[in-house]
């Protein structure tokens, strides 16, 4: 929901730098990068926060960002993208608690659970920090009119590192799980072996 006092907050904060500068995230994509999703009904925000985060590279890849809107079309957006290491997303946008809703819809409905969730709300009454962080399974809590570009960039950082080492564990999980279909086939070859000169006879 647009408020005009949290886009001068977050104008005063990245001062000196022009919303106008900003590429389209989309240019920004490439192979080697941490795909970042914004979800916020304010494009003020997705300029804000493209260019307080351009050029910045976190464990050796940069950001490619992805825009939505609405929580439906986030939705729509992370059935088709694959590999999006975070949502930055809003609490108040088609809904009062679009955000919130959006949040059970991606671990429930498209079961997503390495994937990192900040929300960030302009809003804290539609959406009471302890009582979100308890109840939805969010990574981090930020307010718009309190978010600096250190903060933001913090808070990325480590939803990024928490990804990649979840990504990591997966990794490893699926290959344990291929070395074990690999070490049955092994042993029942073996037995076959074994057991061939018997049908021989």
């Amino acid at each position: 929901m647009p408020t005009q006092k949290v886009i001068q907050q977050e104008g005063f904060l990245f001062s000196g730098q022009s919303v106008t500068d900003v590429e389209d995230g989309n240019e920004q994509a490439n192979l080697d990068s941490w795909k970042v999703l914004i979800v916020d009904d304010e494009p003020e925000i997705h300029q804000v926060t493209t260019m307080a985060l351009s050029g910045v590279k976190i464990a050796g890849k940069t950001l490619s960002f992805l825009h939505a809107y609405s929580a439906e079309e986030a939705y729509k957006a992370l059935q088709t993208e694959e590999k999006v290491a975070v949502v930055i997303l809003d609490v108040v946008m088609e809904s009062d608690d679009a955000g919130l809703v959006l949040v059970k819809s991606i671990r429930e409905d498209l079961g997503l659970r390495d994937i990192r969730i900040i929300l960030r709300t302009g809003q804290p009454g539609y959406a009471p920090e302890e009582k979100v962080i308890s109840q939805f399974e969010i990574n981090d809590y930020i307010m718009k009119t309190e978010t600096t570009r250190s903060k933001l960039y913090t808070s990325l950082c480590a939803a990024i590192r928490s990804y990649q080492q979840l990504c990591l564990i997966s990794e490893a999980r699926d290959f344990l799980q291929r070395l074990t279909v690999m070490n049955s086939f092994a042993y029942c070859a073996e037995e076959f072996c074994i057991l061939c000169p018997l049908f021989s006879t």
